[in-house]
């Protein structure tokens, strides 16, 4: 296979939020748009939006799925505390690296998620980044 093919070939194997209609404005919910990226079971890239990525509530990774941005331009917010962004539930083999993750707001801190909630039967996956921009939160207690 031609070094040309081979790249085209890995370049299927990825979908940019974007594709899905994810505005990245700040205020549209790009909640659907993210999940119907995260639905295709392909890497999933976030560029660096105008404003901010929106979510009014978690999108759910599915297994074996690398979901990756440009770091801190690529920004995500959720709603408030009240909100996970990513939402692991029994999956395994999901990195989520290089995207910066806050809430839009702070109302109960009583209510805090974290960045990535991993629940039961979570196994082998990975949060990186090279600044802690959000917390990672395990069901069980790391």
């Amino acid at each position: 296979m031609s070094k040309a093919l081979n790249n085209k070939v890995k370049l299927n194997d990825i979908v940019s939020v974007t594709d899905f209609g994810a505005v990245g404005d700040g205020v549209t919910d790009d909640r659907a748009a993210i999940q119907a990226a995260i639905d295709t079971g392909k890497a999933v890239y976030f560029p660096k939006p105008s404003v901010s990525y929106y979510l009014s509530d978690s999108v759910a990774p599915v297994s074996n799925q690398l979901i990756y941005g440009d770091g801190q331009a690529s920004h995500i917010q959720v709603k408030d505390g009240s909100v996970n962004c990513f939402y692991l539930d029994g999956v395994g083999g999901v990195i989520v690296r290089d995207l910066k993750i806050s809430t839009v707001s702070q109302t109960n801190a009583t209510a805090y998620k974290a960045g990535v909630y991993m629940d039961t039967g979570c196994r082998n996956n990975l949060v990186r980044s090279e600044e802690h921009t959000s917390e990672l939160q395990s069901h069980h207690d790391l």
